[in-house]
């Protein structure tokens, strides 16, 4: 069985309820800072919560998204996975183009 994840584009919960009311989807990959905020997002996970579809967020804009995700993720029983990107922001030490460490460490400056 292939499991069907639809959503990434979708600008409010109505573009995405025929798929969830026809049960096209298992996943409903929610774009908390394109379908509108957390608020539309959670009104898209009660909808898929009703018809047994789990959240896959999808997230690649950066971490203010991430956090908003993850105050959508911690709020709904559904919620299943929750991608992420390694970015220098993120994680500042890892390069995002090839997934190795920088070569450069990382030093904190003390100011007295």
């Amino acid at each position: 069985m292939f499991h069907f994840a639809i959503g990434e584009e979708f600008a409010s919960k109505w573009q995405f309820l025929p798929y969830i009311e026809r049960g096209i989807t298992q996943f409903a990959r929610i774009d908390v800072c394109n379908v509108g905020g957390i608020t539309e997002a959670m009104k898209v996970a009660a909808m898929a919560e009703a018809h047994y579809i789990d959240l896959m967020p999808h997230n690649p804009l950066g971490p203010i998204c991430t956090a908003a995700t993850l105050h959508v993720a911690a709020a709904s029983p559904n919620f299943s996975w929750l991608e992420e990107m390694n970015t220098h922001v993120e994680n500042p030490g890892l390069d995002n183009w090839n997934y190795y460490p920088f070569s450069q460490k990382l030093t904190a400056h003390v100011i007295n």
